[in-house]
Order: C-alpha cells, then sequence, then structure tokens
C-alpha cells in the first residue's frame, strides 16, 4: 500500500527493504485467510495454472493488485476468475 492509502503493485526486485518503512506489504502468503486459499489460488491450482516458484507467486500477486486496484471490493470465486480469462 503506498503512502495515499491506496494499493500499489510493485516488482519487488527493483525496491529496497528500506524503502518499503511505514507500509503495508502483501505477499502471496498473506492471500490465504484462515487457512483458506484466495480464489486466485484456487484458480490457478484447479487449472493447472503452475509455473515456477517465483513465476506463479507474481501472476497471482499481478492479478490481485490488478482486482484491488481496478475492480474494487468485488467478492469473486474462482469461477468467476477462470471464466474471466476463458477455458480454452
Amino acid at each position: 500500500m503506498n503512502s495515499g492509502g491506496r494499493w500499489k503493485a510493485i516488482k519487488s526486485c527493483n525496491m529496497f527493504a528500506v524503502q518499503a518503512n511505514g507500509r503495508r506489504i502483501l505477499t502471496i502468503e498473506g492471500l490465504a485467510k484462515d487457512g483458506e486459499l484466495h480464489p486466485l489460488q484456487k484458480a490457478f491450482w484447479e487449472h493447472h495454472a503452475l509455473q515456477c516458484g517465483y513465476c506463479t507467486p507474481g501472476m497471482i500477486m499481478a492479478a490481485a493488485g490488478f482486482f484491488e486496484i481496478y475492480i474494487l471490493h468485488v467478492t469473486f470465486s474462482s469461477h468467476y476468475v477462470v471464466s474471466g480469462f476463458g477455458e480454452g
């Protein structure tokens, strides 16, 4: 989250840890709540959209950032997520 209180997706490789001082950081591990995967994580798992340990978290976090920034406060299921990308 940036200093203005809005979410901003960033590439962690382009930011020093000290630059995040005082900001809230959301990582792939923080998406799951109470042991339940986030709908994006579920959709990736259920539809075998997995890559390496770097790529998959990056894709999921980029998608989560997109939904948070552009489609605020939308509750969606893993089916909704997959239907948006098409099943072909």
